[in-house]
């Protein structure tokens, strides 16, 4: 299932500031729900289906979407899931975004999203293992 990335708003239908209710109501499936821990006090909807879970806020809004390297998120036409760390950096140079890198990702804070690649200097080829798309402020 190919979902389309609408930059710092979401991906398809799903845009932050969403309910919880709401985004249910979207799938075909029903979510596997994380149990809240310290380090990720708002319990999240996975979607085994469509290869994303959907983070929440203590509001029960979307404020973030994770893509495993499974899912098919598109953008310009461009399967952002597919691209090597080489790739995704050419992609958004050439739409002139700026980006930066740590370790192991690959953030534009002005599309909105960060690609994880957990070995991207030691083996440039891979693809990212997750993709998250994030709303504005995410990271505050």
């Amino acid at each position: 299932m190919k979902m389309a990335l609408h930059p710092r708003k979401g991906a398809d239908r799903i845009s932050f500031g969403m309910k919880r209710a709401a985004v249910r109501k979207l799938f075909q499936e029903i979510p596997t729900t994380t149990i809240p821990s310290k380090y990720r006090p708002n319990p999240l909807d996975i979607f085994e289906t469509f290869e994303v879970q959907v983070n929440y806020n203590s509001s029960d809004e979307v404020v973030a979407l994770e893509f495993t390297n499974d899912a098919n998120l598109i953008f310009k036409c461009r399967n952002l899931n597919k691209m090597t760390a080489v790739k995704m950096r050419k992609f958004l140079e050439k739409q002139r975004v700026e980006f930066e890198e740590t370790e192991d990702s690959i953030i534009s804070y002005g599309l909105g999203l960060s690609a994880y690649y957990p070995y991207k200097d030691s083996e440039p080829d891979n693809i990212p293992q997750t993709i998250l798309v994030f709303k504005d402020g995410y990271w505050d």
